[in-house]
């Protein structure tokens, strides 16, 4: 369907068929949360809902929001809109290029923040940086094996190659993550037999 010279640098299909996919990273619309041994977070109590220890409005998973329960990054950017989580205020399942699903806080270290919200930098002695669980991480927070390969907390195997990476961040594959490409034409005459667009050449 596209010529090798139509696809991006990355490989990818040219606009307007390539969804943007790196378009947030899960580190930055996380709280501040002291963690217990098993890495669970401490999330508090809030009159309108929960928090962080900041003080932070956060859903029951740790995701911030808004006021209206939108999910916002540390900057106050609203990444979801509150009609795309789940009851419990997390992101529905993301999948990987093999179409498996997995959930993205499987992916992501536990990280200390600073006032900011930006996450702190940690390294082991062997200068690799790690969470505070002491697991290796990449620079966007992505726990990754010894190749850089992004992997599961819990399986060890990896979800996303490090070659699928850009920037250290993951494409993001989700199930609403679909479009028209009818939405992208121009205001055109249609075929009423195909319900194709009419171009006219001459222009």
């Amino acid at each position: 369907m596209f010529d090798k010279d139509e696809l991006t640098d990355q490989g990818d299909l040219p606009a307007p068929f390539l969804i943007e996919k790196f378009n947030f990273n899960p580190i930055k619309c996380t709280g501040d949360f002291d963690y217990d041994r098993k890495g669970k977070p401490a999330i508090l109590p809030r009159l309108d809902g929960k928090m962080d220890k900041k003080g932070n409005k956060v859903s029951d998973l740790g995701w911030r929001l808004d006021d209206n329960d939108n999910m916002i990054d540390n900057y106050g950017n609203k990444k979801f809109d509150v009609s795309q989580m789940s009851k419990e205020g997390d992101l529905p399942k993301l999948f990987n290029y093999e179409g498996q699903p997995f959930d993205i806080r499987d992916v992501i270290g536990l990280v200390a923040k600073d006032d900011k919200g930006n996450m702190i930098k940690q390294e082991n002695k062997n200068g690799k940086q790690v969470d505070l669980m002491g697991r290796e991480i990449n620079p966007a927070g992505y726990l990754v094996d010894p190749k850089g390969n992004v992997i599961d907390r819990q399986s060890g195997k990896p979800v996303f190659l490090a070659e699928h990476l850009r920037d250290n961040e993951i494409p993001k594959f989700f199930e609403f993550s679909k479009f028209n490409p009818r939405d992208f034409y121009g205001d055109l005459d249609k075929d009423y037999a195909s319900g194709n667009p009419i171009i006219n050449k001459d222009w």
